[in-house]
């Protein structure tokens, strides 16, 4: 298994994020990567909005089982971050 990640953050309450997960085994795969804008409206909480673009990808072929799928678009978050 494989995974990168990568934060920039210009300011104290705005960051940039990149993230790319992936495995490769016998045929099969599976692949998720991401980047988003991350904004903390009040620096004193653990409060985060944020926006970005996701995508997964699964392959499956495994003897009588066969699957191809992918889910990928944009996507907004609210949250906490510890």
């Amino acid at each position: 298994m494989l995974y990168l990640g990568a934060q920039f953050t210009p300011m104290d309450r705005l960051s940039l994020e990149a993230e790319f997960r992936g495995i490769s085994y016998s045929g099969n795969s599976y692949y998720d990567y991401l980047a988003r804008i991350k904004y903390k409206p009040f620096a004193a909480t653990p409060l985060f909005l944020s926006a970005g673009y996701r995508s997964e990808s699964l392959d499956i072929d495994e003897s009588d089982i066969r699957a191809d799928l992918t889910f990928k678009g944009p996507f907004v978050e609210l949250g906490f971050q510890f």
